[in-house]
């Protein structure tokens, strides 16, 4: 995996001065220790090699079961203490098969290098969840750590075979394979006669997402929307 290696069991953590020892370097690769050698019955090889495969970003205290979890604050869930701002992270490129991201990517200072380094960690073709703000959400311009909001074009930028993928604001490349518009209701009443409509209205909207987020975000209001990508290298 990329040269790294995770022992000790379930609950060893990494901070930040930890993992960049674990990360290869070119001018250090011969003299870096090699993972001792286990034998495949070992209960820890598989739960290992689960940890390695995904990547959660901004874990907080909801870490992706199995996961290595990177995030700013301490946490017993969190094996990789490191400010996402500040790149590179100490991971190994083409570490991992899977990265997510929930209700992260609205908090940093600069997206596209963080996006840089999600893309960079990945293996060609990991797949990527993302999860964030909808432009027109109420959360999202109550929290006031909230930097932006996303509309279904958001990662176009990132993917150079479409309109506003060729302004090539990065060299990472990600392609959409789906994205979801997600609700948030009131219990009250108001909220239940929207939530009955969503169920009706929302798969119309996701058809015609740019009218949709055009004109009438205003009218039909939604919480946050999740992406499914593909990282292309």
């Amino acid at each position: 995996m990329g040269g790294i290696f995770i022992g000790g069991g379930s609950h060893s953590r990494l901070r930040a001065s930890d993992a960049l020892a674990i990360a290869p370097r070119p001018c250090y690769r011969e003299a870096m220790p090699q993972p001792p050698t286990t034998s495949p019955t070992d209960p820890l090889v598989p739960s290992a090699r689960r940890a390695l495969h995904t990547l959660d970003i901004g874990c907080g205290a909801s870490k992706l079961a199995g996961a290595i979890g990177i995030d700013r604050l301490p946490r017993l869930e969190v094996d990789i203490v490191h400010d996402l701002d500040v790149t590179p992270w100490p991971l190994a490129a083409d570490s991992f098969d899977h990265v997510r991201a929930l209700d992260v990517l609205e908090h940093v200072d600069d997206f596209v290098a963080v996006v840089n380094e999600m893309w960079r960690v990945c293996k060609p073709d990991a797949t990527v969840e993302v999860r964030m703000p909808f432009m027109g959400s109420v959360h999202h311009h109550t929290d006031p750590t909230h930097r932006r909001g996303a509309t279904h074009r958001t990662f176009d930028y990132f993917d150079p075979s479409t309109t506003l993928g060729r302004f090539g604001y990065s060299a990472a490349q990600f392609t959409l394979t789906r994205f979801e518009y997600l609700e948030g209701h009131t219990p009250d009443r108001v909220g239940r006669l929207y939530a009955r409509v969503g169920r009706l209205v929302v798969p119309w909207l996701q058809r015609h997402a740019d009218t949709y987020e055009r004109y009438g975000t205003g009218i039909f209001p939604l919480t946050d929307i999740r992406f499914e990508l593909v990282a292309r290298k």
